[in-house]
């Protein structure tokens, strides 16, 4: 049985990441999920999947950027198609199976959910963000156009939410909405946030004073310009920090110069939220403005880090978390009144300490995100349906599979024939023998696929290879690499959750890794007598991304600390992007890049290769020949695919399925004067080929 979810968001997964507004497991809560798979109605690649990775846990993370239907004008008045659109997403959902499907706020996302649901019939849970009569309406509209837009959008959000299964307003102000239209299946269970705020204990002032206000600084949603306008009006040596930005950035800058105010105001724009949760209790009050009617996510994060709160009333009418309520100071929205209330707080140490106290004892009680993610996870419970799933290959966002359908199933069968048991999968079809260098890495690839049985015995196979200093070594099983070790860790990684016992074991290959790490950031390895002449240590980059993730996974920053020391060393070289070594190798620097977040750096390297392609979509081995190698093709074809240029991609994956032998393997070379295992099929390039052909399905 596996439990698999479909979430369909209206965001831009990288906007979000860029905000820095990723919660762990938000998309995920209790991990109770093992698959979770992310419709977003935009288009284009998720570029750090990591930072996308940590709001499912320990979830298969799937992203499907379908995109939109685009709106057009007859006569003025809106309207649009959403047949193919629609089609195209129940496609991909059909394939998923999910057993739950969660929209969060409503809007074209909650009309697709209900279109899945009535053709999977599968149960639909929607959040609610805002009170869709209060908050939007149609208030922000300007043009005759957009308010005919929003009627025909409150028109759709409606029939959507009355054909959902349960509902989950994440604000008290949301119910008289769904009251007012006979929408009684929901719960009110608040935003849930980080669980990792720490709370303010000592409410001594800073020397100079600390104010925070975060937000999206959007016109009359989040719009602090009176908080700002106050500090005129306050003669202590304060510092308002203000945390986002929007489209009123620029009204903000011009008020700050305006009241000359430089001195008091600092522009922070967009930071990383685990960050700012720990410094949260570091600021001496939070001030915060928003038109909408709602309790802020912000809101309770200040107040679960102990801060004293300011913000503005809600008219004309109060918002119900706030009535009546002694843990937050509201005051009128005006730069007069945020001012006294500043420095009444400001004054009175007593004060400031109350307030703090009162707030973070209230959000504990009813805002906790402990309490808050169970209660998302029980409702999940009752409604969740589970699928039996065999190895699904997933759709593309156009709705169906492109290629040869049965390539990916040839060369499971390839790995699964070319496996020692209790040992690993082997060198070559002439070279019998195990390598955990290539079953390390390969390791991901089949949880993937869904092989996690196969995976899994790979994994205890890796731990019994493990040398005493915490190293693994080449197939001779006798010398330590750096570059295998990382493999390895990958593998290890990838199976945690299963194999929770294997934790020492990746911290051992972690320490030792450290200890080839120079004074100058080179990573070393103990040999380089396989290498000959055709590898340099460049591919060290590719031992980074597992370090850094086990850094993150054991808290253990002096993995991190590394990696970030490594990669500096390497970004300084110049020849890091000189295609001057077999495209195999190549292929792992510039993947590496990529893994790293050094985007534009593995696009100057792919623009080299794919400079290079030629017209049967292969990859010359190196830029003076014609032959090709083809993992290096097959790596090719998986940076293309997650850096979102797929044309090139796809015409490596159309090389690679012409050569695909019968049994399922890839020589290691093709061409005249092939010379890298030109008559052996190796386990490296199938390994590659399914990446790829993983990342070619989910449209990436």
């Amino acid at each position: 049985m596996h439990k698999k979810l479909l979430i369909i968001i209206p965001d831009d997964l990288n906007a979000l990441i860029e905000k820095g507004e990723i919660v762990e497991n938000y998309y995920n809560p209790g991990n109770y999920f093992e698959e979770v798979h992310i419709m977003s109605l935009t288009k284009g690649n998720v570029k750090k999947l990591d930072k996308a990775q940590f709001m499912v846990g320990t979830a298969k993370l799937y992203v499907y950027p379908i995109g939109s239907p685009k709106f057009n004008n007859i006569l003025g008045y809106p309207y649009f198609s959403t047949k193919s659109w629609g089609n195209n997403a129940i496609a991909i959902a059909k394939n998923i199976k999910p057993g739950l499907i969660r929209c969060y706020h409503c809007g074209l996302n909650t009309y697709l959910g209900q279109l899945i649901k009535q053709n999977l019939k599968v149960p639909l849970i929607v959040s609610l963000h805002g009170n869709p009569e209060a908050d939007y309406g149609g208030r922000l509209d300007i043009t005759a156009s957009q308010k005919k837009h929003s009627k025909i959008m409150r028109k759709i959000e409606l029939n959507s939410l009355k054909k959902a299964d349960f509902i989950l307003p994440v604000y008290k102000t949301i119910e008289p909405y769904l009251k007012k239209h006979g929408l009684l299946n929901y719960s009110v269970i608040y935003n849930f946030v980080s669980k990792n705020i720490p709370a303010k204990k000592d409410y001594n002032l800073s020397n100079t004073i600390k104010l925070l206000n975060i937000g999206r600084q959007n016109y009359k949603q989040k719009d602090p310009v009176n908080i700002i306008k106050a500090l005129s009006l306050i003669d202590e040596d304060v510092k308002l920090y203000l945390v986002g930005k929007g489209d009123l950035n620029e009204k903000l800058v011009k008020a700050t110069n305006e009241k000359n105010l430089n001195n008091k105001v600092v522009f922070c724009g967009w930071g990383e939220n685990s960050t700012l949760m720990e410094k949260l209790c570091k600021y001496d009050i939070y001030v915060y403005h928003s038109f909408n009617f709602e309790i802020s996510k912000t809101v309770i994060e200040a107040l679960l880090a102990g801060l004293p709160v300011i913000l503005n009333k809600h008219y004309p009418e109060p918002v119900p978390e706030f009535e009546n309520a002694g843990y937050v100071y509201l005051v009128d929205d005006t730069p007069e009144s945020y001012a006294e209330a500043i420095k009444k707080l400001i004054d009175d140490k007593d004060l400031r300490e109350t307030f703090g106290r009162q707030g973070y004892n209230y959000a504990l009680e009813h805002y906790n995100p402990l309490v808050m993610e169970q209660k998302v996870v029980e409702v999940y419970k009752k409604f969740v349906t589970r699928t039996n799933v065999e190895h699904p290959a997933p759709y593309l966002t156009t709705g169906r599979l492109t290629g040869k359908e049965n390539s990916y199933n040839k060369a499971f069968e390839w790995i699964k024939n070319n496996t020692i048991p209790e040992k690993g999968i082997i060198v070559s079809s002439k070279q019998r023998i195990p390598y955990p260098e290539v079953t390390g890495y390969f390791i991901p690839t089949l949880y993937q696929w869904e092989e996690k049985e196969f995976a899994k015995k790979l994994a205890f196979g890796l731990i019994s290879l493990q040398q005493t200093d915490g190293s693994f070594c080449a197939p001779d099983g006798k010398t330590p690499y750096t570059f295998d070790t990382g493999q390895v860790i990958r593998g290890l990684l990838a199976s945690l959750n299963y194999i929770p016992e294997s934790e020492i074991n990746i911290r051992k290959a972690c320490d030792w890794i450290l200890t080839q790490v120079q004074p100058d950031g080179r990573l070393a390895t103990p040999s380089t007598e396989m290498w000959g002449n055709i590898i340099d240590d460049r591919i060290h980059l590719y031992v980074l991304s597992p370090l850094i993730e086990a850094g993150k996974k054991f808290n253990e920053i002096k993995y991190i600390e590394a990696a970030n020391s490594v990669l500096k060393y390497y970004k300084k070289r110049r020849d890091l992007l000189e295609f001057n070594t077999l495209s195999h190798f190549y292929a792992y620097i510039i993947e590496a890049l990529c893994d790293l977040g050094e985007i534009e750096l593995a696009k100057k390297g792919m623009l080299k290769m794919a400079n290079l392609q030629q017209k049967d979509g292969g990859i010359p081995a190196y830029t003076e020949v014609k032959w090709v190698c083809s993992t290096g093709v097959a790596q090719f074809a998986v940076i293309g695919y997650k850096l979102g240029i797929q044309k090139p991609a796809n015409r490596a994956m159309g090389y690679l399925e012409k050569v695909q032998n019968p049994d399922g393997g890839f020589y290691g070379s093709y061409g005249k004067g092939a010379s890298y295992f030109p008559d052996e099929e190796i386990s490296w390039a199938v390994k590659f080929f399914m990446d790829a052909r993983m990342l070619r399905s989910w449209g990436k």
